[in-house]
């Protein structure tokens, strides 16, 4: 191997290990109810804050647009320290989380960019493959309207790289594929029926073929996330 090729291997490596130590992990609290609600985005979050709206009445009029999210409230944790965090500043909190299949949720981050560039840029976004090549080499992937990710982005990172790959501090892991599960977990803590409505459906809001993943786009998507389906339990 050439020099030159070995350093940007290790550069790679380095990307997509390293700074995971640097990672911010987005949690809300609501402390009428001592409760934590650790955030993966594309999970149903959207979902989630919106049945506990009447924890942030100021979010009512934002409710829909981008600013709802951040005026909804982050508390940012440190993903190194989260487990020491999570048993400590927030010993005998709730604590919960909901997790979703990496396919879907990959392919739902793929298909918010696609809209976005369709509906809003008129752009064409990098098809599927592409976005996967370029996240398995390691490489910033350019995404419409000129930003470029990589998979410390949240909304693409793995899951177990959000909430730990240690599950023991957390009261309930819900899954976006049984939100029936999740809401009635709310309606316990907080103490009466929530409200459920399903924002920001990808599927809903995009007019035209959601795309089918094929086995080899499925055995890459598999390659980014192994670790989340065997923490989680997902199939491959």
């Amino acid at each position: 191997m050439r020099p030159l090729s070995y350093l940007r291997r290790i550069l790679r490596i380095w990307r997509r290990w390293a700074i995971p130590l640097q990672f911010r992990v987005p949690t809300h609290e609501i402390p009428e109810r001592r409760l934590l609600y650790v955030e993966i985005p594309k999970t149903g979050c959207a979902s989630i804050k919106y049945a506990l709206l009447r924890f942030r009445p100021a979010c009512r009029d934002v409710l829909g647009t981008p600013a709802f999210h951040t005026r909804f409230g982050y508390t940012h944790l440190d993903y190194c320290r989260l487990r020491e965090t999570l048993q400590t500043t927030y010993k005998g909190w709730r604590i919960f989380t909901v997790v979703r299949n990496p396919y879907a949720r990959f392919l739902s981050y793929y298909m918010l960019n696609y809209m976005n560039g369709a509906r809003h840029l008129r752009q064409q976004p990098l098809q599927i493959d592409q976005y996967l090549d370029a996240l398995l080499a390691g490489e910033r992937v350019a995404i419409v309207g000129g930003k470029r990710v990589t998979m410390a982005d949240t909304h693409i990172r793995p899951q177990h790289l959000i909430i730990g790959s240690d599950l023991s501090p957390y009261e309930f892991i819900g899954r976006t594929e049984d939100m029936a599960a999740v809401f009635a977990y709310l309606d316990t803590v907080v103490g009466e029926p929530v409200p459920r409505h399903h924002k920001n459906n990808s599927r809903h809001l995009h007019t035209g073929p959601y795309p089918v993943l094929t086995d080899e786009q499925k055995a890459k998507i598999y390659a980014l996330y192994e670790e989340d389906f065997v923490l989680l339990g997902y199939e491959k």
